[in-house]
């Protein structure tokens, strides 16, 4: 996870994802926060997660699956490396204080793809952005 490699990026994204897992299921997201904090749409769900605990919710399902990572391209002069990421999500509920239901979401037996960009400096990776990208083609 500390290489600067494809390798290392692999590792890390895996990383990041079981870091998102831990703050659902606890409330807890300074984790996923310190390892994402140039990515705003990391930081938007760090701050949904927290909203849900801070209220009295919380979350049930909704686990990070990536089911691979593959770098894509070449590391740039700053240091970004792309990949792609076959991932899913299990079910997931929300549940407000007292256990009222805030929202649900299905699972999805056919998953997306994701394209996330990351920047190795000082030693380690820090994640820039996560999009959806389902029409992105995995190199074979």
């Amino acid at each position: 996870m500390y290489q600067d490699s494809a390798e290392g990026l692999a590792s890390f994204t895996y990383y990041y994802f079981d870091a998102k897992n831990y703050a659902l299921q606890t409330g807890d997201a300074r984790l996923l926060r310190g390892i994402a904090q140039g990515c705003a749409s990391c930081l938007a769900e760090a701050d949904a997660i927290e909203t849900v605990y801070d209220g009295g919710g919380w979350i049930v399902g909704g686990q990070p699956k990536a089911l691979n990572v593959v770098p894509v391209g070449k590391q740039d002069k700053k240091g970004v490396l792309s990949a792609l990421v076959p991932f899913m999500e299990d079910a997931g509920t929300t549940m407000a204080k007292g256990g009222k239901l805030v929202d649900s979401e299905e699972w999805d037996p056919d998953g997306t793809v994701l394209t996330v960009k990351a920047k190795y400096a000082h030693g380690a990776w820090q994640m820039l952005s996560i999009k959806e990208t389902p029409d992105a083609q995995l190199p074979r």
